[in-house]
């Protein structure tokens, strides 16, 4: 066996005996250190073709048994594979793997998410040896970034100003419109916000909303909580009351023997989007004074004394 058999297992790095997945763990090493967008040297060019070559021969089985039984004839041996590598896929999981980790290193957003209309042209350049010209028709990276907003921007929609970094680290102010019953979790696609790749149409900008926490009230999905503060007497003895929801005030009937805890429902008075309505709920809660005057004490102790009530 000629000592050019060996050749391709020393650019990968590895031992003929290498199993698969040393193989590709030693490939996907060596494609993150070489690759033109993250070592610009034009030793690293060449050395990145010839470790394409390599893993494409060794990663496939009935190649790599080929090269290891003709050597350097393994091609016309084998009689099935061509020395053009411009038209390589390689292995999609991988070429994902590296570029993710490229796009990191250059400065762009980790949450990011990177466009790929597949690896015919090998991560956007037109051509696998040279590396000279981006392909100028690959969208570019899709970047999230989060957005806190307050419960009232959600009920009433609101417009706010978010400032992003591109892919050069040039800073820039968007305009967004919050549309009335976003709820957690939702994302606001911005189409053509997002980074641009070689010079090719940005990708877009997705906001996802997150809602911060409020004073009065609480949020579970499009449904708005509010404490409802009642005295021991109302509770006992039941009560109307005003209380106020977000955007107006309205008359409740406390009825008698209420318990912390009770709901009380108005429908359709929660977030409200084009698919979808809420509710609006109080939920009462009893609050005893935090000081009492002697005549207080002397009523409670007499309640305390003739009540048969057994709470536990």
């Amino acid at each position: 066996m000629a000592s050019s058999v060996e050749d391709y297992y020393k650019t990968l790095g590895v031992t003929k005996n290498a199993t698969d997945k040393e193989i590709q763990k030693a490939y996907r090493k060596l494609a993150h250190k070489y690759h033109p967008d993250s070592n610009k040297t034009k030793e690293a060019e060449e050395k990145f073709k010839k470790i394409n070559e390599a893993y494409n021969v060794l990663k496939d089985p009935e190649k790599r048994k080929a090269y290891d039984q003709f050597g350097n004839q393994w091609e016309r041996g084998g009689g099935y594979y061509s020395q053009d590598t411009s038209s390589w896929t390689g292995n999609e999981d991988i070429l994902r793997s590296v570029f993710d980790s490229i796009f990191r290193a250059n400065g762009f957003n980790n949450n990011g998410r990177t466009s790929f209309r597949g690896f015919r042209n090998f991560g956007g350049f037109s051509n696998m040896g040279g590396f000279s010209q981006p392909n100028s028709s690959m969208k570019g990276q899709n970047v999230e970034v989060e957005l806190d907003i307050s419960i009232l921007d959600s009920y009433y929609g609101a417009n706010k100003k978010v400032t992003v970094s591109d892919e050069t680290g040039k800073k820039r102010k968007l305009d967004i419109t919050i549309p009335k019953g976003v709820i957690e979790g939702q994302k606001i696609r911005l189409k053509g916000q997002g980074n641009s790749f070689g010079g090719g149409p940005r990708g877009d900008m997705l906001i996802k909303i997150h809602i911060v926490d409020d004073p009065d009230y609480s949020l579970n999905s499009y449904d708005i909580y509010k404490d409802l503060n009642i005295t021991p007497w109302e509770a006992a003895f039941g009560a109307d009351i005003e209380v106020e929801t977000i955007d107006k005030k309205i008359q409740i009937n406390i009825p008698k023997g209420t318990q912390s805890g009770k709901r009380f429902r108005l429908r359709g008075k929660g977030l409200k989007s084009k698919k979808k309505t809420g509710d609006f709920y109080f939920v009462s809660k009893i609050v005893i004074p935090d000081k009492l005057s002697r005549e207080e004490v002397k009523l409670l102790k007499k309640w305390k004394e003739i009540s048969s009530f057994k709470v536990r």
